[in-house]
């Protein structure tokens, strides 16, 4: 005998009258939550007064309670390229990340950061990075931190690259003020971003990053105070590259990742200029410092003559 599927099949069930009643499956119950097209959507204030009264309080909390059913679901793994391929849910996430509620605009958040693994990003895209992107200042470190993991996923996926590429320079020079954050969360994912924008990223990016911020400076200043007692104190004062960094800051992201984002950005021809007042150091710690020797050595050929 056959035996159909538990999440899949249609259970019979017996109403108060003893007849059969089908209820829904679980794709089905979602399908009809998200399938407002056959809905007058400018009808729907009516119907939720009616609901829920006409105050303005139980208003905003029936959609705080629609917010909170999509948030959940989003959470569900296996929910994620299903929701992610219903263009009703992923306007109404978006709709949420724009509202300017910062309650209903952090449902909002929750979600794309639930999906964003899974999300493709596209030329009509711009608007919602560009909200995206406004987390980024928030006051709230666990909303700086959901942001950037989200721009994390994303640029972890190879379609996204191109889009996310064309970010305007105010996001570049974001994180290079939130690679010097007193947060060490906000430090790692910062660098963790940077490392894909610069590996994967379009040459724009790698340009943008090294040309028109202080990022490289940054990061060397990083290597530099992790290795502090290696580095020649010669070789550090003169460039001023400890500004606005401290020890613990440099303990947050480990010499390795900081070397791979230079090595990286070395990488774009246009680059190499950017690195000509740091070789002198760079053989220091290539011949010093076992832990980013190798790739010290390698972005030095990376760079070729033209630093010199």
């Amino acid at each position: 005998m056959e035996v159909e599927d538990s999440n899949n099949a249609k259970d019979v069930n017996n109403g108060a009258d003893g007849s059969s009643v089908k209820t829904e499956t679980s794709d089905e119950s979602i399908s009809r939550l998200l399938n407002v097209e056959d809905v007058q959507l400018d009808m729907a204030p009516i119907v939720w007064k009616q609901t829920f009264g006409t105050g303005q309080e139980r208003y905003y909390q029936y959609l705080c309670h629609i917010a909170a059913i999509l948030r959940n679901l989003s959470c569900t793994h296996d929910n994620e390229k299903y929701l992610t391929g219903h263009a009703n849910f992923i306007q109404s996430a978006m709709q949420l990340l724009y509202h300017e509620d910062s309650e209903l605009a952090k449902y909002g958040l929750e979600i794309m950061y639930n999906l964003s693994s899974s999300v493709v990003l596209n030329t009509q895209s711009e608007e919602f990075l560009s909200f995206l992107f406004g987390f980024l200042y928030n006051l709230d470190v666990s909303i700086v931190t959901m942001a950037l993991d989200t721009f994390i996923k994303l640029s972890e996926m190879t379609p996204n690259h191109n889009v996310l590429g064309k970010m305007d320079i105010t996001f570049y020079r974001r994180l290079e003020q939130l690679l010097c954050h007193s947060n060490r969360q906000i430090v790692e994912q910062t660098a963790t971003l940077l490392m894909y924008l610069s590996r994967f990223g379009s040459m724009r990016a790698r340009v943008l990053i090294a040309q028109e911020t202080r990022i490289i400076k940054v990061l060397v200043g990083l290597i530099v105070y992790q290795n502090q007692r290696k580095v020649l104190p010669s070789l550090v004062v003169p460039l001023q590259i400890s500004v606005n960094i401290t020890l613990n800051q440099a303990r947050f992201v480990l010499s390795e990742r900081a070397a791979s984002i230079l090595y990286h950005l070395a990488l774009e021809p246009k680059n190499r200029v950017c690195f000509a007042p740091y070789t002198e150091l760079f053989i220091d710690l290539s011949l010093n410092d076992l832990s980013v020797a190798t790739i010290m050595t390698e972005l030095l050929l990376a760079i070729g003559d033209e630093a010199y």
